[in-house]
């Protein structure tokens, strides 16, 4: 098992986008699991982009300029829509944390498994709590709680990199004084996630 990274940014998120498009531009296709409204996936130059949520009124209002194909499917579902090795990367930012732990790590299976390339994620360290809230006003609370939290050593023991965004959510995030209780309360770290999986593809291993 490798160590984790850590990291004590200045600036976000224009840093994390940086980080994010380092790791994304280029692949020649990108499937955003529970990509909401694109607005993630509208920084990346990919030719080839498809969202995925769970939520069609996400989709329905997605980023012209994300240039996103979208599917409103449930992630935990994928397996059986996308055939092993379709997309160059993948990404899920702020997702795992939605599912609880073993539907978490089965999601991350199956995201290796439809790469050729690599897998991107980024969530909270620890348990951040959310409860079923309605945070862009188009519905859809019920997807909002969060119901699973990650440490580093979750994402290495799956085979990721780590960077530990140190002190990423604080108070000029509504959901954190909702979470922690005030301005007061320490900043929470985020994890930046990413696994290459050309290895396993050209070798034929899952």
């Amino acid at each position: 098992m490798g160590q984790p990274f850590a990291d004590n940014p200045m600036l976000y998120p224009p840093t994390l986008g940086a980080k994010l498009k380092a790791l994304v531009d280029g692949h020649a296709s990108l499937l955003d699991l529970g990509c909401g409204t694109g607005k993630w996936a509208e920084i990346f130059d990919c030719p080839v982009k498809v969202g995925v949520d769970i939520h069609r009124p996400h989709l329905e209002a997605r980023h012209p300029a994300a240039h996103l194909i979208p599917l409103c499917l449930d992630l935990r579902r994928i397996g059986e829509v996308f055939l092993p090795r379709t997309f160059a990367a993948v990404l899920l930012m702020d997702i795992v944390e939605h599912l609880a732990k073993p539907d978490g790590i089965a999601l991350l299976a199956q995201a290796s498994l439809i790469a050729t390339h690599r897998v991107v994620l980024f969530t909270p360290r620890g348990f951040f709590p959310q409860g079923a809230v309605d945070l862009t006003g188009r519905g859809g609370a019920q997807y909002q709680e969060h119901l699973s939290g990650w440490e580093p050593d979750d994402l290495l023991g799956l085979g990721f990199n780590v960077l530990i965004l140190q002190g990423f959510h604080g108070p000029e995030d509504p959901a954190f004084l909702a979470a922690f209780g005030g301005p007061e309360a320490s900043r929470v770290d985020a994890l930046l996630a990413w696994k290459d999986v050309w290895a396993d593809w050209v070798q034929g291993r899952t």
